[in-house]
């Protein structure tokens, strides 16, 4: 739950909807977001940002690129930097 701008949880688990509105908040502010997430609880995380990857060959029903390279992830976010 975002109470006042601040994430308010009774433990570091933060759902697949908060981190959508996270997101949302953010890109409401002006923010260009790439979300890196590795399951189905950052599927909104993913979907809301400019630019989501999936680290997670095993899922491929969301995000603008896949990988299970963290050399691909570093990159590829060189890449977008450069073309913002």
């Amino acid at each position: 739950m975002i109470l006042n701008n601040k994430i308010v949880s009774p433990s570091l688990i933060i759902s697949n909807k908060d981190k959508g509105e996270i997101i949302k908040k953010l890109k409401r502010n002006g923010f260009y977001l790439i979300s890196i997430g590795h399951g189905l609880g950052d599927k909104e995380m993913i979907e809301r940002s400019n630019f989501g990857i999936l680290f997670n060959k095993k899922i491929n029903s969301f995000g603008d690129y896949k990988t299970e390279n963290v050399k691909d992830i570093e990159k590829k976010i060189d890449e977008i930097s450069n073309n913002i």
